[in-house]
């Protein structure tokens, strides 16, 4: 992780959050649920564990994280649509102000956003 520093390191902890599971079809579907459901149960007791022992919140879902990003794309887009002569610097300021987010991040996230809307990443033919 580069030069993070020890705590910086421990922000970032990365632990699963699908699960896979393998089922032998030859059981019986009581034991087959059964399985599945105590599988489920230890996955989600070791996320909760990671939480307490890193002292973190672990994202629930990719779905969720996602979402979070389409929210940052509009609200750059609708800033943007608004405020045609605010600067990316700005823009980038007044929606991240804690964290002081690179201009070129914000642009990137606008270009995104643009695609998503003018359907760049659906071709229909």
């Amino acid at each position: 992780m580069g030069n993070m520093s020890f705590q910086d390191q421990q922000k970032h902890v990365r632990v699963p959050y699908k699960l896979g599971i393998c089922v032998n079809l030859d059981y019986p579907k009581d034991k087959i649920l059964g399985i599945v459901e105590k599988t489920i149960k230890d996955a989600k007791d070791q996320r909760k564990k990671a939480e307490k022992t890193h002292k973190c919140k672990l994202r629930t879902s990719y779905r969720q994280a996602q979402l979070g990003l389409y929210d940052a794309y509009l609200k750059i887009w609708d800033t943007r649509l608004k405020n045609k002569r605010m600067t990316w610097e700005k823009i980038a300021t007044k929606l991240y102000p804690d964290r002081r987010e690179a201009p070129h991040m914000v642009i990137e996230r606008y270009k995104a956003c643009k695609e998503l809307i003018e359907g760049g990443y659906v071709d229909i033919k």
